[in-house]
């Protein structure tokens, strides 16, 4: 037994030793790889890439230069756990069909109760192509008839047409690789920098060759990486990974020194960008001359503010590059780029200074400020600085009040493009930007079943995340949601559209306590959004970011008949961290007939570094266990 165990760990190690070297061709497969029990240097993996290769090479073609993409990955499945991960999505842009897909191939391995191999293609059919957004489509497929042990492998190439920018190499993924590479190929005149994010290193070489003219070949691997696992609150996925970003220049960067002066102001003068700003926009003059009556400035940006949002109000990509404003104005219809462009536009013929302000989203992550390229970013916004006041606005969140800043980009650096100064800022902002107020109002039959209404007010940042992120609402609609212990009905909805106000939710509601006895447990928290602790993990590896400050509110106020008396109460309490970031108050009190609980919780340091963790951990697990102390009420008739 001790020999067959540990063939598959010696053929690994060999496998790990030379997969470098060589990967093998799509097909060609040795049945010791089926044979694997885990990953070696991951052993409770779910799955594991064998490899994933990428071969990516930009032809200079004066009439139509295109970057052509060779991906080859083969994946082993563990478990029944590692499924998900043979659900595969290849993205590609489709624009005026200068993107395709060809040479898409795919392939299950397996072995039957013999030993003997068992291989199955998938077909054309298996293949589902979609539009994702404006101008992006996927094609996703997954294997049939998947069983842990099995082994997939895809193949497929994409050649996008006037391309001249090459994607980040992701090199993490959530399952470990035992090897991955990237391969950039160039004419020889070209040139290629990147610059390295994440934890971990990768190796490269470079090599030259001539194929019609020379070409330098650039590849970059590393073997036996480790999976990354997402963590509660980091800041995002992208800001954790380790990858790989580019910057390339079609002909060699000596020609001039790239910079962020340089792009900026580039951007500025091109038609394609600051010219759509400069622009006539048929269809627009009316609220233009409208807004240039209102004599508040504030005023004026936002009516101007809710009018591209109410003309254009669904968002398509997003992204730094515009397409049309003028036909995005005229079909109500674009990605994130135009709509903002046509915030700069209006605003201008308003006569209210603004600026484009280049940014880079959440989920996009971090920018390098040391590493000019605006292949970091994912968006622009427009920018008003008024006095000693500024305004953000990013007419795609439907939502978002002008009065703050848009919550996908908080604590993060942006460019502002002032032809007179190119400069960076970082968007903070010390105020409260998510607020939540409940007030809980019920009372306490001689049976012991609670009923009551509860008003539910979210502003700001909580209001954006709540409406951005879900359903749409409806004022009139009735919805009914079941619980284990309660019946919720949510009979009115307010101020949904209104982005100045907060966004209130009225509910009615019945509840069974749990019941012991003659006791009954009521936990004040029944309404509460977050009711298991994110922090339990006995260490951490990626700071915590908790987006901006906080303050979460509850008044309750329960009547209770004279069957019952109290038995228990949650202590009154003020627990704070020592320098202020956290700080949680509670007071209760009551009479013969009725309990009143006040609480609050603050958040007063959005950024917390990794090292500061455990004492983050440790007011976490005091807060939870203070939220878990329930009133309990005695029936004593």
């Amino acid at each position: 037994m001790k020999k067959i165990c540990c063939v598959p760990l010696i053929l690994l190690i060999h496998y790990f030793a030379f997969a470098q070297k060589k990967v093998p061709e799509f097909g060609v497969i040795d049945t010791a790889e089926l044979r694997l029990e885990s990953c070696l240097f991951e052993p409770y993996a779910d799955a594991m890439k064998l490899f994933d290769t990428q071969e990516v090479e930009y032809d200079p073609d004066p009439f139509s230069p295109k970057i052509v993409t060779r991906r080859h990955v083969r994946m082993k499945i563990f478990n029944n756990r590692g499924f998900k991960y043979a659900n595969i999505t290849i993205p590609f842009y489709s624009s005026k069909k200068n993107s395709k897909v060809r040479d898409l191939k795919a392939r299950i391995y397996s072995l039957d109760i013999s030993g003997n191999l068992i291989t199955q293609d998938l077909n054309d059919s298996d293949f589902y192509k979609q539009r994702a957004l404006s101008k992006v489509e996927v094609i996703r497929f997954t294997f049939p008839n998947l069983k842990p042990g099995s082994i997939i492998e895809y193949t497929y190439i994409i050649s996008e047409k006037n391309r001249l920018a090459f994607d980040p190499w992701i090199v993490q993924s959530e399952i470990p690789a035992a090897f991955i590479s990237n391969t950039i190929i160039t004419p020889e005149f070209s040139s290629v920098d990147e610059a390295l994010f994440g934890n971990g290193s990768v190796d490269k070489k470079t090599e030259s060759f001539k194929k019609g003219y020379r070409k330098e070949k650039r590849i970059y691997y590393t073997e036996n990486i480790g999976s990354f696992r997402s963590e509660p609150f980091m800041s995002s996925q992208k800001d954790n990974l380790l990858k790989l970003i580019y910057r390339f220049f079609p002909e060699d960067k000596g020609i001039f020194n790239f910079s962020w002066d340089f792009g900026g102001a580039f951007l500025l003068r091109s038609p394609f960008f600051g010219g759509q700003i400069r622009k006539t926009i048929p269809g627009t003059e009316a609220i233009t001359d409208s807004a240039k009556k209102i004599i508040s400035i504030p005023d004026r940006i936002k009516f101007i503010y809710e009018a591209v949002k109410k003309q254009i109000p669904e968002k398509t990509q997003q992204t730094l590059y515009p397409q049309d404003i003028s036909e995005a104005w005229k079909n109500r219809y674009g990605n994130t780029a135009d709509i903002n462009l046509l915030l700069l536009n209006l605003l201008q013929k308003a006569d209210i200074k603004c600026y484009p302000l280049l940014i880079s989203t959440r989920d996009n992550g971090k920018i390098n400020m040391g590493f000019p390229t605006f292949g970091q970013m994912n968006g622009v916004n427009a920018l008003v600085l008024k006095d000693d006041k500024y305004y953000i606005l990013d007419g795609s969140l439907k939502f978002q009040s002008f009065l703050t800043p848009p919550v996908n980009i908080l604590n993060r650096h942006a460019l502002i493009l002032d032809s007179s100064r190119i400069r960076w800022v970082l968007i903070s902002d010390d105020r409260y930007l998510f607020k939540e107020k409940t007030q809980l109002y019920a009372t306490c039959d001689d049976d012991g079943t609670m009923k009551g209404n509860a008003k539910i007010r979210s502003y700001d940042y909580a209001k954006t995340l709540l409406l951005d992120s879900s359903m749409k609402y409806d004022d009139s609609e009735r919805r009914f949601i079941e619980k284990k212990d309660a019946r919720i009905q949510i009979t009115k909805q307010t101020n949904a559209d209104d982005t100045l106000e907060s966004f209130l939710q009225d509910i009615q509601f019945s509840y069974q306590p749990v019941q012991s006895g003659p006791f009954y447990f009521i936990n004040p928290q029944m309404f509460s959004s977050e009711k298991n602790n994110p922090f339990i993990a006995d260490r951490r590896i990626t700071d915590v970011d908790l987006g901006c400050n906080q303050t979460i509110t509850l008044i309750f106020l329960l009547k209770f008949s004279p069957s019952f008396t109290i038995e228990s109460l949650p202590k009154n309490i003020i627990l704070r961290m020592p320098d202020s970031s956290f700080l949680f108050t509670r007071t209760c009190h009551s009479d013969s007939s009725e309990i009143y609980l006040s609480q609050t919780f603050q958040i007063n340091r959005a950024i917390f570094a990794k090292e500061e963790y455990l004492g983050i951990k440790e007011y976490f697990k005091q807060i939870y266990a203070l939220l878990a102390e329930e009133i309990i009420l005695k029936k004593i008739r």
